[in-house]
């Protein structure tokens, strides 16, 4: 069972204590890019959505290693279509080493997306 709540997450104390920088980034309410690294099973997507709840954002979450370019342009249309409606969009792209190719396109499309996108 997934955490609802940051102070329901176990470990990471480092990160998530009082004053450590997961915290603050969570606290200071304004999302920004992040890259989680760690082994399977250590809390990386449940990090992801406990961010866009507390950051009242959208959640898409995509595979690296299965998701395709039609994909990725579904997400932007996604985020572009919550955009529209005054909420972010937080991208999770699960990685692995098979998967960086299609990890560069994500980043390309949507850096490409919100650097044209009018705030």
């Amino acid at each position: 069972m997934r955490p609802q709540a940051l102070d329901e997450v176990v470990g990471q104390s480092h990160l998530l204590g009082e004053g450590k920088p997961l915290r603050l980034a969570f606290q200071s309410g304004k999302p920004h890019s992040m890259i989680f690294w760690g082994p399977p099973g250590v809390g990386k997507t449940t990090l992801a959505r406990l961010m866009a709840t507390a950051f009242d954002s959208e959640f898409i979450a995509l595979s690296a290693v299965f998701a395709g370019v039609k994909d990725i342009r579904a997400a932007m249309d996604q985020a572009q279509h919550h955009l529209a409606q005054g909420k972010q969009t937080i991208l999770f792209v699960d990685s692995s080493p098979y998967g960086c190719g299609i990890l560069r396109q994500v980043c390309f499309f949507f850096i490409h997306f919100f650097l044209q996108t009018p705030r």
